[in-house]
C-alpha cells in the first residue's frame, strides 16, 4: 500500500471514528473469495460489535466499503471479513493483490441496520451464497444465549459452501447445508422451512436480490408477520456519507 493509505497510531487516535487494524490472517476460500482476519494496530482491544454489524474499510483517502463482521461478536481479538471480490471492482482488486499479512488500513464500525431480536423464542436464518454472512455472527451470538434458532445456507454448487465445516462443528443439527444442484444437500424449500414455524420466530435472510424476493414471497404466503422479518440484500455497500 502506499505511504497515504497507511494507518498510523495518530490517525489511531483522531477524534473520527476510524481506527487502524493490521491484517492477521488472509486466505483464500474460493478463487473470488477472500476471508481477512483484522487486529489491533495499537495493541488495544478492538470496539465491541453486535451481531448484524458492519465495518467500514478505508483502502485510500477516496475508496471506502462497507463489509459484514462475520465471525464471534464475544469471541473478541479479531474481526473477520469474508468478501465477495467483484470483477473489475477497485477494492476487490486491493484485496486480491495489496492485503497481505501485517498490512495496516483504517476501519470503523458501521451503524447496524441488521439487528438481532435476542428475545426472539426461535430464530431462523436463511443466507443465499454471500448473503450468509452476517447471519454467521447472529448464529454464534444465538448460541451463545442459549436460544432456539437454526441456520440455513443455500448455495449454487458444493464449491461455493464456505466455512461449513466450521458452521458444522460450531452449530451442529443447527445448520443445514443447501444447494441448487444437489451437491451439497437437497434444494432448500423455504415454504417447508416457514410453514409451521413456532409462534413469534423472527426470520432472518440475506442474498441476491431474487432469493431475498423468494424468500419473503413465502415467508408472507405462509403466514409471517412483516413485523417477524428482517432482510439485509447482499449487495456492493457503499459508507454513508
Amino acid at each position: 500500500m502506499s505511504g497515504a493509505d497507511e494507518v498510523t497510531e495518530n490517525q489511531d487516535a483522531t477524534a473520527s471514528s476510524w481506527f487502524g487494524v493490521r491484517v492477521h490472517r488472509r486466505q483464500f476460500l474460493a478463487p473470488d473469495i477472500v476471508s481477512l482476519e483484522l487486529e489491533s494496530a495499537s495493541g488495544e482491544p478492538l470496539p465491541g460489535w453486535s451481531a448484524g454489524a458492519h465495518v467500514e474499510v478505508g483502502f485510500s483517502n477516496t475508496i471506502s466499503r462497507c463489509y459484514s463482521l462475520c465471525g464471534d461478536p464475544d469471541g473478541g481479538g479479531f474481526y473477520r471479513l469474508v468478501i465477495h471480490l467483484e470483477l473489475g471492482g477497485v477494492a476487490s482488486q486491493l484485496l486480491a493483490t495489496s492485503m497481505e499479512e501485517g498490512t495496516r488500513l483504517r476501519i470503523r464500525v458501521s451503524k447496524n441496520d441488521f439487528v438481532l431480536d435476542e428475545s426472539a423464542p426461535h430464530s431462523l436464518l436463511i443466507g443465499g451464497g454471500m448473503g450468509v454472512t452476517p447471519l454467521i455472527a447472529m448464529a454464534y451470538r444465538l448460541r451463545r444465549l442459549g436460544r432456539s434458532f437454526v441456520l440455513h445456507f443455500s448455495v449454487r454448487t458444493r464449491a461455493r459452501a464456505i466455512l461449513v465445516d466450521e458452521f458444522a462443528l460450531a452449530f451442529g443439527e443447527r445448520f443445514e447445508l443447501h444447494s441448487d444442484d444437489g451437491s451439497a444437500g437437497p434444494p432448500i424449500d423455504v415454504a417447508a422451512l416457514v410453514e409451521k414455524l413456532p409462534e413469534n420466530t423472527a426470520v432472518y435472510f440475506c442474498g441476491p436480490e431474487a432469493f431475498m424476493d423468494m424468500v419473503r414471497q413465502r415467508a408472507t404466503q405462509a403466514g409471517v408477520k412483516p413485523e417477524r422479518l428482517h432482510a439485509e440484500a447482499f449487495s456492493i455497500r457503499s459508507p454513508r456519507p
